[in-house]
């Protein structure tokens, strides 16, 4: 069982662009949906987190650790 993450690479954190990118996103689909859009994030990526609950958003966060 000790290796079954053998393949795992450790998570990076997005660029600034990344973000600016995501938060295009985000933007363009709170244009069409309103404060109703749900966002899912795989993994827990804080600045991911940080930007959808600075839109007033709430981030439904799956991750392979339960602590996250």
């Amino acid at each position: 069982m000790e290796n079954c993450w053998k393949n795992y690479k450790p998570p990076i954190r997005p660029s600034k662009y990344d973000l600016e990118v995501f938060e295009k996103f985000l933007d363009d689909k709170i244009k069409l949906y309103g404060k109703d859009v749900r966002v899912l994030i795989l993994g827990s990526t804080p600045e991911f987190r940080s930007l959808v609950v600075s839109k007033k958003l709430v981030p439904y966060v799956c991750d392979y650790n339960r602590e996250n």
